[in-house]
């Protein structure tokens, strides 16, 4: 067993792969604590303290994904409204929503614009009005909303 990965001699980079597992991978503090051999409080620790790195994003041509995203109950929490890069898969920018509705798309867009970035198209989820919203580029709806429309 590699002795290097219970005490590793960058921390950092330990940190961000408990923090990878966690958020992206769906691992649970048990099972984390299960890999890594110790405990569930320190895994938990671990993954509190961890301040991911911030990406500067410098304005340029791009393909985009946009969608919206909820925590709580949708008329309680609060949402997410977020413009990826397709090409580098990071976050170019975001806007915290109540509603997912045309306005809140059409001010994330010219926030996009006006940081000088040249969008090329648009991949959304098929709301009504979007493809009106964002004439005359090319756009298109992701392919897991899609086979949710098709099995309605």
């Amino acid at each position: 067993m590699r002795q290097d990965i219970f005490f590793p001699r960058r921390p950092e980079r330990f940190h961000h792969l408990h923090f990878g597992e966690y958020a992206y991978h769906r691992s649970t503090f048990k099972d984390l604590s299960l890999k890594y051999q110790h405990s569930r409080v320190w895994v938990q620790g671990q993954i509190h303290h961890y301040i991911p790195p911030m990406y500067s994003v410098s304005p340029r041509k791009v393909t985009q994904v946009m969608d919206a995203t909820y925590f709580g109950k949708r008329n309680q929490g609060f949402g997410l409204l977020v413009a990826k890069d397709v090409l580098l898969k990071i976050p170019v920018a975001y806007r915290f929503i109540r509603y997912e509705t045309l306005r809140e798309y059409e001010l994330l867009f010219r926030e996009l614009q006006e940081q000088g970035f040249e969008v090329q198209s648009v991949t959304v989820d098929g709301r009504k009005g979007l493809f009106r919203l964002f004439e005359p580029l090319p756009i298109q709806t992701c392919h897991f909303h899609q086979q949710q429309i098709l099995t309605r």
